[in-house]
C-alpha cells in the first residue's frame, strides 16, 4: 500500500477541459500542440467534447468521477444555444463541485474577434460576431478541416494572444457586480489559457 500512495504522489495533475463543441477542442488541442510545444512547454491537458443539451449533470459527473483532487476541470460552453436558467444552474453546479466555468457570450468567435479589435458591442447572435471576425479573416469557417488550418495561422502567436487576453480582462473589469449569464459580450477563454500556462510549469 505504501508503494501505491508513493506512486500517486508522483502523478502530475491533469487539466481537463469539457467543451460542448468541436471547434473548442480543435482550438485547445492546437494551443497545446502547435503553440506551447513550439516554445518548449509541455502540459498535461485532456480535452473532451460533451453534449450539454440533455442529462448534463450525469454526463459531467461521469467525466469527473474518480479524478484526483489535484486535477482541475473546466467546463467551456457558448451562450448562443443555451438559456439563462440552464446556465445559472450550471454555474451553481460548478461552484458546488469545485469546477471552473468558461462561458462565451454569445459564442467562441467573440474570443477570436478580440484578437484583432478592442471592440465590444452587444451581440444578439453568433452570426453577427462572425461577420465582424470575417473582416479580419475572410476565409473564417467552422468547417473542421478549414478551421484546423486557420487556428495556428491566425490566433496562435504571442502578440495576438496577449492582445486578446488584455481585451478580455479589461472587459471583465467593466462587469463588476453583473451576473455572469447577463454579460454580453463576454469570454472566459483568457482564464482557461492562463490556467493551461500554469500547468505547463508543473514538473
Amino acid at each position: 500500500m505504501a508503494r501505491k500512495r508513493s506512486k500517486q504522489r508522483q502523478l502530475k495533475p491533469t487539466l481537463h477541459i469539457l467543451c460542448d463543441g468541436e471547434c473548442e477542442k480543435i482550438y485547445f488541442d492546437a494551443y497545446k500542440n502547435d503553440y506551447l510545444k513550439k516554445i518548449g512547454k509541455t502540459v498535461n491537458v485532456k480535452t473532451v467534447i460533451i453534449d450539454l443539451e440533455k442529462s448534463w449533470k450525469r454526463i459531467i459527473n461521469k467525466q469527473i468521477k474518480g479524478l484526483p483532487k489535484t486535477d482541475v476541470v473546466w467546463i467551456v460552453i457558448d451562450r448562443d444555444q443555451n438559456q439563462e436558467e440552464f446556465l445559472s444552474e450550471l454555474e451553481n453546479y460548478c461552484k458546488d463541485k469545485n469546477l471552473k466555468l468558461c462561458l462565451n457570450i454569445v459564442c467562441l468567435e467573440y474570443w477570436f474577434f478580440i484578437h484583432f479589435k478592442n471592440k465590444h458591442p452587444k451581440y444578439s447572435k453568433c452570426e453577427n460576431i462572425m461577420n465582424d471576425l470575417k473582416k479580419h479573416i475572410k476565409n473564417y469557417s467552422k468547417d473542421q478541416k478549414q478551421f484546423r488550418s486557420i487556428v495556428p495561422k491566425e490566433f496562435l502567436n504571442d502578440e495576438r494572444i496577449m492582445y486578446a487576453k488584455r481585451n478580455a480582462k479589461a472587459k471583465r473589469k467593466n462587469y463588476s457586480g453583473v451576473p455572469l449569464v447577463k454579460r454580453n459580450p463576454y469570454t472566459g477563454m483568457d482564464l482557461v489559457l492562463d490556467n493551461i500556462d500554469k500547468f505547463s510549469d508543473i514538473r
